[in-house]
């Protein structure tokens, strides 16, 4: 709702561009914890979490954020250098 709020008012492109990252950003970090918290064992009687699961789900979690950075970065990277290519060809 507030990306097509921003959208019919014709904000800056900035703010919209971060307005809408960090939408996505807490979509993958809902997205994680659920797994995550779903992965844990689930008893109706008994519930106890060992210290050994906590540092699976904690590991799990920054494993999965930090690669999703570095998976942005790297393609990034490459759309940029492939756009100015592109850019370089059409104006040679």
């Amino acid at each position: 709702a507030t990306l097509a709020v921003l959208g019919s008012l014709n904000v800056d492109a900035q703010l919209y561009a971060l307005v809408f990252g960090e939408s996505v950003l807490n979509d993958a970090v809902a997205i994680v914890l659920f797994q995550t918290f779903d992965a844990l064992p689930s008893e109706a009687t008994h519930f106890h979490v060992s210290s050994a699961q906590v540092f699976s789900a904690l590991s799990s979690f920054v494993a999965i954020g930090l690669g999703s950075v570095f998976f942005g970065v790297v393609f990034g990277l490459a759309s940029a250098v492939l756009t100015k290519r592109l850019i370089l060809k059409v104006a040679a």
